[in-house]
């Protein structure tokens, strides 16, 4: 793969001057690119003379375009890392270029090679982190995309500059070192804009947080652009999702500095189009003051992810949460701290063909059982008959293996790290470390029962999808310490312990029951475990205080929302995309207009109606405040012309930076009507969707009289 491909434009009237353009690009010493000519639908002889080179890739435009259009070819059949574009000069600007240097400037400058190739080319071939690299001078604007991944060798530049400058430099990272030397090139007020690994803002070991904690400090942070939800559209062979920063050289102001953080969710426009769409559900701002205390907690970063997905209502829930005591309160993984009631460990990692021999142990398991993560048993209990038996109950194992054998021994919660399959066994079964077992007394055993279903409910499944650092961004796992922030309050933690104490009990004896029956010939297992959760996700639900709206977010998160993340060209229909019904639309104006008429005054009233196009995709939302007695006016449910009248007006507000399109929430008032614009996509209808509308125009409907006017 060439590492420059070099675009040059052609039109009528320059190809005698071609010649003279294609040999000053074959003549650089820099061998490391590829030349592309795009004809735009000449009609001299510029094709005869394109002949003479075999070197250059040639391309024909069937009708002429302009430059722009020819360039945007050429940079479609480009394969180099980067592009440079020669564009097409006019004839006596080239007789100049050749007049005072007898060919046009070089393209790339290579240290060590200054006699015959000036530093004054456009590309700098040297290491970034070398006094090689060193630039002319300062500049306005640094924008790039640097390299991914962890060096290797703690003696390349990149991890020496860091080091001597003692900068936090987590998993030697390369992207980090680059954002970390990139202001050093810039003038005072300059700015950085790169495409960085999600990880930059979302990883959590100590490094990580010291390296956010010292770039917010350092640097003036303007925007981060989450596009996650894009990996498989605008990245579709990138290993990891990207982030867009934006940051300047000088530190913020003050601790109120505002941080814009988009986090678009993916659109299938984007594969027409090639805009991404930000609506005002997919904005918000954070100050360095927040971001920073955040980094201070036990839970940090989390500000990034609660973000992502959940919304204001979702935030209150998730608060309230994050008080009650956690999973990691009563459990601890071997090695790490003091004893607890309850042990967390993952399974065994046997030798491998590339792992030392020498340095291998036989680990003596508690039992021959042996089950793989991978089982569809692993399905809210786990039965003997589920497992298969090993030759021996000893296996040998890599020197970096768990070698804790208590999370093997009943009673115990086995979990996977993907979070797709959690069990309860009553018996000692062992695993590899694709799975985790928790592991408490016998004493213990209706409370680990407990557990196990609570990991199964969509209530721990809302907590660990908005705030896991890796569900819904990267790949579908669920780290320890994610797993042992899970809010865990034991009965006696509970306002009404005895009827806790009851529940914990209820939910024990109903799963023991279920593991009897599917025990038995010919039982419908999945039937059981249907409706054996479907009882005790109730009692789960009642053990927490779940109230009805807060239900319906859990609802909304487990139904619509993670099913949907992270789509791709093969993955198209998913449900937040996936366009409304009339009912989902019925269903979220009647329970706006309830929960607006739960805070009107006592004697007037809010009705609300639905018109929808779907062929321009969007809906609109008619709210009328009356008085109690009074009835609504007669809204026409076909009004079209009005709706794509306001689906105009919103188009025009909408604000364009570059790829970027901030689409603004637009919201009319006529007299006592108030209008919403909505997309129709099904998360635009939700009861969360409902409930955080509500909370926005309630001050500014309920304040209007009955009749008076915008």
């Amino acid at each position: 793969m060439p590492t420059v491909s070099v675009v040059i434009p052609a039109y009528n009237g320059v190809s005698r001057y071609l010649d003279e353009a294609i040999q000053s690009v074959l003549a650089q010493t820099f061998q490391a690119f590829e030349l592309i000519v795009v004809d735009d639908a000449s009609t001299d002889d510029t094709a005869r003379v394109i002949q003479r080179f075999p070197q250059v890739r040639y391309f024909r435009r069937v009708d002429n375009g302009g430059q722009a259009a020819a360039r945007n070819d050429g940079a479609r059949l480009a394969r180099g890392q980067y592009l440079a574009f020669l564009d097409q000069l006019s004839p006596p600007d080239i007789q100049k270029l050749l007049g005072r240097w007898n060919r046009l400037p070089f393209l790339v400058s290579i240290p060590g090679e200054t006699t015959a190739n000036p530093p004054a080319g456009t590309i700098r071939c040297a290491d970034f982190f070398t006094e090689a690299v060193t630039l002319p001078q300062k500049v306005p604007v640094i924008v790039g995309n640097p390299p991914w991944g962890s060096a290797k060798d703690r003696n390349t530049p990149a991890v020496r500059w860091c080091a001597e400058r003692t900068l936090p430099h987590p998993n030697r990272q390369m992207a980090t070192a680059f954002t970390w030397k990139a202001p050093s090139h810039l003038e005072d007020d300059g700015k950085v804009c790169f495409v960085l690994p999600h990880g930059t803002l979302f990883n959590h070991n100590d490094t990580a947080i010291r390296f956010q904690q010292s770039l917010f400090r350092t640097h003036a942070v303007d925007r981060v652009v989450n596009l996650t939800d894009y990996q498989f559209f605008l990245f579709e062979e990138s290993r990891a999702p990207a982030l867009v920063v934006r940051y300047r050289k000088e530190k913020p102001a003050d601790g109120a500095h505002l941080i814009d953080y988009w986090a678009p969710k993916t659109d299938w426009a984007i594969t027409q189009a090639e805009i991404v769409s930000i609506l005002p559900q997919d904005r918000s701002r954070v100050t360095v003051r927040e971001v920073l205390n955040d980094l201070k907690g036990d839970d940090a970063p989390l500000i990034w992810k609660t973000r992502f997905w959940a919304t204001p209502r979702d935030w209150r829930l998730l608060d309230r949460l994050a008080l009650m005591p956690r999973l990691r309160d009563i459990v601890c993984q071997p090695g790490r701290g003091s004893a607890k009631r309850w042990l967390i460990a993952e399974g065994f990692q046997p030798l491998g063909d590339n792992d030392d021999p020498t340095k291998a142990q036989i680990l003596s398991l508690p039992s021959r059982l042996f089950v793989q993560a991978t089982a569809k048993a692993l399905n809210l209990f786990l039965l003997e008959d589920d497992c298969e038996k090993l030759s021996s109950a000893q296996v040998i194992v890599r020197e970096r293996s768990n070698k804790n054998t208590q999370a093997f021994k009943a009673p115990h919660v086995l979990v996977t790290k993907g979070f797709s399959r959690v069990a309860f066994a009553d018996f000692a079964v062992s695993f590899r470390h694709a799975l985790r077992g928790i592991h408490g007394p016998e004493l213990d055993r209706d409370l680990l029962i407990f557990l196990a279903a609570y990991l199964r409910s969509d209530l721990a499944r809302f907590f660990l999808f908005h705030t896991s650092s890796n569900w819904g961004v990267s790949r579908a796992e669920i780290h320890v310490e994610e797993l042992l922030r899970l809010p865990f309050p034991l009965p006696n933690d509970m306002h009404n312990p005895k009827r806790c104490q009851a529940i914990v009990r209820e939910i024990a004896a109903a799963v023991t029951k279920a593991a009897n029956e599917a025990s038995r010939d010919f039982a419908d297992r999945e039937g059981i475990v249907r409706r054996t959760q479907e009882t005790v996700s109730e009692l789960i639900e009642e053990y927490f205080d779940i109230d009805e709206i807060e239900r319906m977010l859990i609802a909304d998160t487990a139904k619509i929302i993670i099913p949907s993340v992270r789509p791709s060209r093969g993955k198209p229909n998913v449900p937040t995309i996936k366009q409304s019904s009339k009912a989902l639309r019925d269903s979220y104006t009647s329970l706006l207009c309830d929960r607006l008429n739960g805070w009107v005054k006592q004697e007037s009233w809010v009705h609300g109606k639905v018109v929808a196009d779907s062929s321009i995709g969007v809906g609109i939302v008619v709210l009328e405040k009356t008085r109690r007695e009074e009835k609504p006016t007669q809204l026409s449910a076909n009004n079209g012309e009005l709706l794509k009248a306001i689906d105009n007006l919103q188009r025009i507000t909408t604000k364009g930076h570059g790829t970027f399109e901030l689409v603004r929430g637009l919201r009319v008032f006529h007299k006592n009507l108030l209008y919403i614009t909505k997309p129709l996509g099904q998360r635009f209808w939700t009861n969360t969707a409902a409930l955080n509308d509500a909370d926005e125009i309630a001050a500014t409907i309920i304040t209007r009289s009955g009749r008076e006017g915008a």
